[in-house]
């Protein structure tokens, strides 16, 4: 059997077999924690450029949505415009017609007024 020193030496051996092991797994995962943080700055840059570009891209959205709905606005009201211009002229245009339509009426009146004087001169 092993002497007590021997058994002392083998246990000194391989407890330090074990902190070296210990000693290289602690760097191990030294140098994977460095770049598990590098990792992690890499997708935050990329993250933070990714929000920057939503918030431009929002914002032209919006800026389009305000010209489109300002273009509709004045598409509306130059409708609204035309459609009054137009009524304006059809009113217009019926009036003339309707004075007309009296003039004649009361042109036709009078004639067969004259024809019945002339008629009953006639008599």
């Amino acid at each position: 059997m092993f002497s007590q020193e021997t058994k002392l030496t083998l246990e000194l051996e391989i407890l330090k077999e074990n902190h070296e092991l210990l000693h290289m797994d602690y760097e191990f995962l030294q140098e994977k924690l460095k770049l598990v943080e590098e990792t992690y700055e890499l997708f935050k840059l990329h993250l933070e450029s990714k929000k920057k570009e939503l918030e431009v891209k929002k914002a032209q959205l919006f800026e389009d949505c305000v010209r489109e709905r300002n273009e509709k606005e004045n598409c509306m009201k130059m409708f609204e415009e035309m459609k009054k211009t137009i009524d304006d002229k059809r009113n217009v245009e019926i009036d003339e017609l309707r004075k007309i339509s009296q003039e004649l009426l009361l042109a036709n009146k009078k004639e067969e007024e004259e024809l019945e004087k002339n008629g009953e001169i006639f008599c």
